[in-house]
């Protein structure tokens, strides 16, 4: 069966994601909303303008402008490809105003406060966000597990291999990639009971979106080790 033909695919928005998901383009919406509304964030609400001296002036030192009106209409138009993208431009906008006007001065120094206020939202919105958390807690581990095998020398210990430890294996993109063809041809071989099945098992409900793909995006650790597991079983 072609790709065309296929009736539901394996996708991952981690991968080939062309926007953020409804829910976090919306709370995107609101800090940035919240932001513009702010009474001081008036000078960071239009892009910035000023006679052609001080334009060259702010090139130099700017190389990218952004503006909340520009962070606003690019969430609206559905243009950024994931939060990240959106929380990069919108910090980006008190950067600008602090390289340009430097801390010191009066747009600098707001700039800088709301660049820390902003930043806590932004923050608050990434760890609250599941799969984030879950990406923060497999680095937290990571570092753990790395301080174990290779201590600091000024602390005097051994370093400790123990199986109870392991150093976590990273979900790289190359294996993600490897997992969605394996489930792609199991889904040709009417095995897609069984995925959704070992997705229950692993605590997830998943669900098919409107272009019948099953986005693995979303889904947990321990899901995507059990479905690699299922494609091994299924594979021999």
């Amino acid at each position: 069966m072609s790709d065309g033909d296929r009736l539901l695919s394996i996708q991952s928005s981690m991968i080939y994601s062309t926007s953020i998901d409804s829910y976090l383009s919306e709370q995107c919406k609101i800090i940035t909303k919240e932001v513009k509304d702010h009474p001081l964030s008036l000078y960071f609400r239009e892009p910035f303008t000023a006679d052609q001296e001080t334009m060259t002036i702010y090139y130099q030192k700017v190389s990218q402008p952004m503006d909340l009106s520009t962070v606003q209409r690019n969430l609206q138009l559905n243009s950024y490809q994931n939060f990240e993208c959106w929380a990069r431009d919108i910090i980006l906008i008190f950067d600008n105003a602090i390289a340009f006007n430097t801390i010191e001065s009066l747009p600098g120094c707001i700039a800088a406060y709301l660049k820390k206020r902003t930043q806590k939202r932004i923050n608050n919105l990434y760890y609250n966000n599941l799969r984030n958390y879950e990406a923060r807690l497999y680095e937290l581990i990571t570092d753990v597990n790395r301080l174990i095998e290779n201590p600091p020398s000024q602390l005097g210990v051994k370093a400790i291999v123990s199986k109870e430890t392991p150093i976590l294996e990273s979900f790289t993109k190359p294996r993600i990639e490897k997992l969605m063809r394996s489930l792609n041809t199991l889904l040709n071989n009417n095995k897609l009971p069984q995925i959704l099945e070992v997705l229950k098992e692993s605590g997830d409900e998943i669900e098919i979106g409107p272009q019948q793909e099953i986005d693995i995006a979303g889904i947990s650790r321990k899901s995507i080790n059990n479905l690699e597991a299922f494609v091994a079983a299924n594979s021999k």
